[in-house]
């Protein structure tokens, strides 16, 4: 192989590495950091029946990060009425925590908007 063959392949091997090289670091960027720079979280919820009603734990993984037996914001110790409603506010109280937003606080306009039964 004469010496202008074995540049050409040189540099055909350092353009492949640094275009691999490129598309790694650019996608391992995007999977280890969040919008806020925090590592990504693998968060989901669950609801759980209780005594007299509905609940639900939000999760990181397989730990539990909240656990929410009664209605949030409401005064007193209510249970949701239906696992739909324990749902319903969970999925916003993922949604909440996947924005940045801690704690992820529930007003009694979003309860309205929701048709959570809290009176």
């Amino acid at each position: 192989m004469d010496s202008r063959s074995k540049k050409k392949l040189i540099l055909i091997c350092l353009i492949a590495f640094a275009g691999l090289a490129f598309f790694y670091f650019q996608n391992l960027s995007e999977v280890k950091t969040s919008t806020n720079g925090e590592g990504i979280r693998f968060l989901k919820a669950q609801t759980f029946e209780q005594p007299g009603g509905w609940g639900y734990r939000i999760l990181q993984d397989t730990t539990t990060v909240i656990e929410q037996p009664d209605i949030p914001g409401v005064t007193g110790k209510k249970p949701f009425k239906t696992e739909q409603q324990s749902q319903a506010i969970a999925n916003l109280v993922l949604q909440k925590l996947n924005q940045g937003t801690f704690p992820p606080t529930i007003t009694f306009g979003e309860l309205d908007s929701l048709q959570i039964d809290y009176k």
